[in-house]
């Protein structure tokens, strides 16, 4: 679990690889613009209660799956407080995510047939052309200043000019914007809450393996509900993502220092009996064996716990 969203928690699961991920976060007093790329990923959050959050892909957002929801050219998703999100793409990406407090989408002009959602709701639009572009244009040259800076805060007049042009530009495409074909509905949000209890349900059980049968005695649906229910937020099965998701709880397992010497074990823990077949699978995701992960992380935790060499005691002045 991570937090790239600010006060979300983040569950990130690699498709193919080797997996890499950037993200570049500005704040800008009580907003905040996350810009970032990532190899082919699934991710899974709930949103924070107080937040708005406009998602933009600025690349590769063709095959980009918000929700459900294709996303492709000049579409912006609208995610409410508290919301779930499901983000899956099978290609490299590169989004901008606003965030901005519930607040102040109420000065977010928004179509009347595709208003702004609600707490827990998720909206998809599709913008202008022209005023798509200007935004996008905005997250791009705010995530070249980050770039300078990572995780700066900015200040300021260059804080304050930032801010009016993200907002004026969010103002401008929302109010161009139409309701994006394909809407996923309230089946929709259903099939999202289903996807993330499935990860629930992993999380819960990091050192036993769980099957799609084990996922519909502990969440009490069938297996055609699950399979629907992946197949139209992520593109892809039940069995695909159980693979997926139990390969990066290896990974996270297997950077843990405590972590048990033999990789075997920890291989087994999570239901990968063919061990040949689990290298093969490992490397294609993170670009590595599992055994020099296991490495680089002793590597670390031995560096961290070296004690610093002391400073020289400064020297009295004659």
């Amino acid at each position: 679990m991570s937090r790239p969203v600010p006060g979300a928690q983040y569950r990130c699961t690699p498709m193919a690889g080797p997996f890499r991920a950037e993200l570049q976060l500005v704040q800008l007093h009580q907003r905040a613009l996350l810009t970032g790329s990532a190899s082919p990923a699934i991710g899974n959050a709930v949103l924070p209660p107080d937040q708005l959050v406009l998602h933009l892909a600025l690349a590769g957002g063709e095959t980009l799956l918000l929700n459900g929801q294709p996303m492709g050219r000049h579409t912006i998703g609208a995610f409410g407080g508290g919301a779930e999100l499901v983000r899956a793409n099978p290609r490299a990406s590169h989004h901008a995510v606003l965030l901005l407090p519930m607040a102040a989408a109420e000065g977010l002009p928004s179509r009347a047939e595709a208003p702004l959602p609600g707490p827990r709701g998720f909206t998809a639009f599709q913008a202008s052309e022209l005023a798509w572009t200007r935004l996008a244009h905005i997250a791009r040259e705010a995530e070249r200043i980050a770039a300078l800076a990572p995780h700066c805060i900015m200040v300021g007049e260059a804080a304050r000019g930032l801010r009016a042009g993200l907002l004026d530009a969010a103002r401008t495409a929302l109010h161009s914007a139409m309701p994006a074909a394909g809407r996923p509905g309230r089946a929709g949000a259903s099939a999202v809450r289903l996807v993330n209890q499935v990860g629930d349900v992993l999380e819960a059980a990091p050192g036993r393996p769980i099957y799609t049968e084990d996922l519909c005695a502990a969440l009490g649906v069938s297996a055609t509900g699950i399979a629907d229910a992946f197949r139209r937020i992520l593109g892809t099965t039940p069995h695909r993502f159980l693979k997926l998701r139990r390969l990066a709880m290896v990974h996270a397992r297997l950077r843990e220092p405590a972590a048990p010497p033999l990789i075997k074990a920890i291989a087994l823990d999570h239901g990968f009996w063919h061990l040949g077949q689990f290298a093969l699978d490992y490397r294609a995701v993170y670009g590595e064996t599992p055994a020099q992960t296991r490495a680089r992380a002793l590597v670390r935790d031995r560096v961290g716990a070296r004690p610093r060499a002391a400073l020289p005691a400064a020297r009295a002045a004659p």
